[in-house]
């Protein structure tokens, strides 16, 4: 069952972030879109990355997207933990993938903080 204790760390690497894409099941609520694998392990574990498009052409506007989808994970994050067994590991990429760049910096740490929220419930839900 569930104990609430996973440790929550960075996934790191190309070869990690390109066998989640590849093989996670996705989840998705724009503007963000998540891959998750679900694997074996001895004890529960969440590795967690963050990934933003590259046709938002300017590194300081990607920069603030990813900080504000990191603000917005931490938020959710004990409802998802609250949800894992003891022996999962999960690996989530979170991919923001909105064609339309929201301008206004409130609209879209909104829009960023209801699309994490419902993928956190959606990848709870799958557990049970």
């Amino acid at each position: 069952m569930s104990s609430g204790k996973a440790t929550v760390e960075t996934l790191r690497g190309f070869r990690s972030f390109d066998k989640v894409l590849t093989h996670g099941i996705l989840y998705e609520k724009k503007p963000i879109t998540a891959f998750v694998c679900i694997e074996k392990a001895e004890k529960a574990e969440v590795l967690v990355g963050f990934a933003i498009r590259r046709d938002i052409n300017k590194a300081v506007k990607r920069n603030e997207i990813r900080r504000q989808m990191r603000e917005a994970f931490r938020i959710n994050k004990d409802k998802l933990l609250s949800g894992i067994l003891d022996d999962v590991r999960l690996k989530i990429v979170f991919m923001y993938a909105s064609n339309s760049y929201l301008k206004e910096r409130k609209k879209r740490y909104r829009a960023i903080l209801e699309a994490m929220d419902h993928i956190c419930s959606n990848i709870r839900a799958a557990q049970k």
